[in-house]
C-alpha cells in the first residue's frame, strides 16, 4: 500500500488515511474482533442458506471456488458477512470473535456499523487503486441495500445502493438477450443463468425501493428482453 500511495492523487490522501485507520483492507480489527477461518465459513453458509436461496445475489459455485483460493474480493466478502451477521444464527459465532470486554450488544452494534463503513469507504477508494470491477461492485451494493437501518438515513442509503446497482447492471448489459447469447457461446451457461437471475433480483429490488422509499421505478419493461425467472433453469 505504501508503494502504491506514492501515486495517489493528493486530494485523495485524506480518504486513504481514513481507509487505513479503519483497517479496511483486512476483515479483522485489532483489539476488537478476530473471526477464525472455520467461523468465517459458517457465516458464509448462513448467508447462502438464509438469503442467497431467496435472492441469488452471489454466484455460489464461483464464490466457494474463490474462497478456496483466497481470492474473494474484500467488498463482497465483507458484505456477505455483514448480511449474515444480522441473523440470530450468527450471534454465537460473533460472540466468540470479539476480543474485548464489552457486552455482546455493544460489540455487535459497533461491528455492524464499522464493517459497513469499511465497505463503503472501499467502494469509494478502490477506483483510485485501479479496481473498478463492475460486477463485484453491483453485488456489494445489492448486499448493502439489504442492510438498511430503519431510519431516514438508512432508507436513503439503501435506496441509493439499489439505484447504483441498477446503473452497473445496465452498463454490464445483463438485461439484454444478446449478451447472454455471446457468453453462452464461450461455454458460460451457468454464469449466464446466474446473471439472468441476478437481473430479476435487481428488478424486484427496484420495485421494493419504489414502494418502501417512495422512489421512481428505474427499470421499465421495454428496457430488457431476457427470460422471466419462471422460464430459467435453476
Amino acid at each position: 500500500m505504501s508503494a502504491k500511495s506514492k501515486f495517489l492523487d493528493k486530494s485523495n490522501l485524506l480518504q486513504c488515511r481514513i481507509v487505513l485507520s479503519l483497517h479496511a483492507f483486512t476483515l479483522d480489527t485489532p483489539g476488537f474482533y478476530h473471526i477464525q477461518g472455520d467461523d468465517l465459513v459458517k457465516l458464509y453458509e448462513i448467508y447462502f442458506y438464509k438469503v442467497n436461496s431467496v435472492y441469488p445475489i452471489v454466484f455460489e459455485p464461483e464464490f466457494w471456488e474463490l474462497h478456496k483460493r483466497g481470492r474473494i474480493p474484500n467488498i463482497i466478502k465483507y458484505a456477505v458477512i455483514l448480511v449474515a451477521a444480522r441473523d440470530e444464527l450468527s450471534e454465537v459465532i460473533l460472540a466468540r470473535s470479539f476480543v474485548n470486554q464489552d457486552s455482546f450488544d455493544v460489540n455487535n452494534s459497533r461491528f455492524l456499523r464499522e464493517l459497513e463503513m469499511k465497505i463503503r469507504q472501499l467502494l469509494d477508494f478502490l477506483p483510485e487503486l485501479g479496481d473498478t470491477e463492475k460486477l463485484a461492485r453491483l453485488i456489494t451494493l445489492l448486499l448493502l441495500s439489504l442492510n438498511f437501518r430503519a431510519n431516514k438515513i438508512g432508507n436513503e442509503q439503501s435506496s441509493n445502493d439499489v439505484g447504483n446497482s441498477i446503473s452497473y447492471a445496465y452498463s454490464l448489459l445483463i438485461h439484454h438477450k444478446f449478451f447472454h447469447e455471446q457468453i453462452m457461446k464461450v461455454g458460460a451457461l451457468k454464469k449466464s443463468i446466474y446473471l439472468r437471475h441476478l437481473w430479476w433480483v435487481i428488478f424486484i429490488f427496484d420495485r421494493f425501493n419504489a414502494m418502501l422509499n417512495g422512489k421512481a421505478m428505474f427499470i421499465k419493461r421495454l428496457d430488457f428482453n431476457i427470460q422471466r425467472p419462471l422460464d430459467l433453469p435453476t
